[in-house]
C-alpha cells in the first residue's frame, strides 16, 4: 500500500531526496504511513512537524526573552 523509502543516511535524518518524496506524496517518511489529522501542514511529515513546533517554541521563548532585556 505504502512505498517503502530509502535511507542513504540512517540514524543521521532524511535525505533530500527522501524528504521531497515526503513532501510530494503527503506522507510520513518515517513509517510510510498517513500523517496525523491534525496536521495543519499536509506536506510535513508528523516528525518534520513536531520538530517545526518545538524550534519555533524555542526561538519564541528566546525572542521573548530579548524583547525584556534578556540577553
Amino acid at each position: 500500500m505504502h512505498d517503502e523509502f530509502t535511507w542513504p543516511d540512517k540514524g543521521t535524518g532524511m535525505s533530500d531526496v527522501a524528504l521531497d518524496e515526503a513532501f510530494r506524496n503527503g506522507k510520513d517518511a518515517h513509517r510510510g504511513g498517513v500523517l496525523r489529522a491534525d496536521n495543519p501542514f499536509p506536506e510535513l511529515s508528523d516528525e518534520a512537524l513536531e520538530w517545526f513546533e518545538g524550534w519555533d517554541d524555542a526561538k519564541h521563548d528566546d525572542l521573548e526573552a530579548t524583547d525584556h532585556g534578556g540577553r
